[in-house]
């Protein structure tokens, strides 16, 4: 499986691939910044007194958003580590904390 991963990359000039984590990477950004308004909103929405329920389900919109957004930073490490096709690639992305930016 690894070497089918490193096939599809070794078509990619450094130029494309560069293009290609930053745009892995600005939409994890813009997912990120989604998760981080949506929590401003549920904030907002409990300090003037809204119910709960409403609270708690604008709270919930957070989970999918951070999803995304840790997708599409897994999906620029593998291009730019050339892990696509790995097993077991995401459990060590998550394990050595490879998604914390300066870790890498």
């Amino acid at each position: 499986m690894e070497v089918r991963g490193k096939q599809r990359l070794a078509f990619l000039e450094d130029k494309e691939r560069s293009k290609l984590i930053r745009s892995h990477l600005l939409k994890s950004r813009g997912y990120w910044i989604v998760v981080a308004l949506v929590f401003l909103m549920a904030a907002w929405q409990l300090a003037v007194g809204a119910p709960l329920m409403i609270v708690l389900s604008v709270l919930s919109m957070c989970l999918p958003f951070s999803i995304h957004a840790i997708r599409w930073s897994y999906r620029a490490w593998q291009v730019r580590s050339g892990t696509l096709f790995v097993e077991g690639a995401f459990g060590r992305y998550v394990r050595d904390m490879l998604w914390v930016r300066g870790i890498q």
